[in-house]
């Protein structure tokens, strides 16, 4: 998504000529990457939670999603290395701290 919105902008970069017409559609772009940015590291960051809330191993699929995170761009999110953390506990541990944490991330993200 994020290329084809860039190919989008690179397209009306091509299309307009004024001075006040470019600059817009820099700006354009710059908001764009940032608010990509950080929709996909909210998204990331629920998809890290959703994860280690299941009984399995995480640190395989922690990976390979940190491996998605830097081939999208995506801005590392604060919590990440609480997840790496996480994810080496077995289940019975990190279910306790995964809910308090749980429980905080609701009321931040509903705010």
């Amino acid at each position: 998504a994020k290329r084809i919105f860039m190919e989008i902008i690179e397209e009306l970069d091509a299309r307009y000529a004024s001075a006040d017409e470019k600059r817009l559609i820099a700006s354009a772009r710059i908001n764009l990457v940032r608010y990509m940015g950080r929709h996909l590291s909210r998204t990331f960051d629920h998809a890290f939670v959703d994860l280690l809330s299941q009984r399995k191993n995480a640190l395989k699929e922690m990976r390979r999603t940190f491996r998605q995170m830097a081939e999208l761009d995506v801005p590392m999110f604060s919590s990440a290395p609480l997840y790496v953390f996480l994810g080496l506990l077995p289940f019975c541990a990190r279910s306790p701290i995964l809910d308090a944490m749980k429980n905080y991330k609701v009321k931040k993200w509903c705010h």
